[in-house]
């Protein structure tokens, strides 16, 4: 288990009066606390100070035609149909494999 602590903290609604201490514990959340909670001493606690946390949030911003090297989105402006659909397909699979 560790800890990710800010001053603020948005839950997708509002925004939790005075931060959050934000636990995790197998690549999940298991609580949201005040951010004076004092995790258990075992637990990592990593403290970000004036940042914001958003406790719940799912980057689902992808560009599934590149690559994730650098300058992946310009390199693909070259690529032909096929090589857009191909590396479209391996972005899918690699990001949502099918069960």
């Amino acid at each position: 288990m560790f800890a990710v602590r800010a001053d603020h903290a948005f839950d997708g609604e509002d925004f939790r009066p005075g931060g959050a201490t934000v636990l995790v514990d197998d690549g999940g959340i298991v609580g949201v606390e005040p951010v004076g909670y004092e995790p258990p001493s075992d637990c990592e606690l990593v403290d970000y100070g004036d940042a914001t946390v958003l406790p719940g949030l799912i980057d689902t911003h992808v560009h599934l035609v590149g690559d994730s090297e650098v300058m992946a989105l310009e390199r693909a402006a070259w690529y032909s149909s096929a090589e857009i659909d191909a590396a479209v397909l391996e972005s899918c699979d690699a990001t949502l494999p099918l069960v």
